[in-house]
C-alpha cells in the first residue's frame, strides 16, 4: 500500500521522513494509518507529471529581462 507519511519514524534498518511516499505491506501501512503517523496515497490523487515545453531557440523573449 503506497502512504504518504505525516510523522518520521525510524528504527535500525529504515527511515521513514515526513511528506515522503512509500510502498508498504499492508499491514505495515494501517498500523501507521491508525497511529495517525501516514495517510493512504490512491492512484485518483497522483498526478502525471506533464513534459515540460520546450522554448524554440528562434523564439521572441516574452519578458524585458529575457532580451
Amino acid at each position: 500500500m503506497r502512504v504518504k507519511m505525516l510523522k518520521s519514524y525510524c528504527g535500525v534498518n529504515f527511515a521513514h521522513n515526513v511528506d515522503q511516499e512509500y510502498d508498504l505491506p499492508d499491514d505495515e501501512a494501517q498500523r501507521y494509518i491508525s497511529a495517525g503517523g501516514a495517510i493512504a496515497i490512491t492512484a485518483a490523487k497522483k498526478s502525471a507529471k506533464k513534459p515540460a515545453k520546450k522554448k524554440a531557440a528562434n523564439a521572441e523573449p516574452t519578458r524585458e529581462s529575457d532580451a
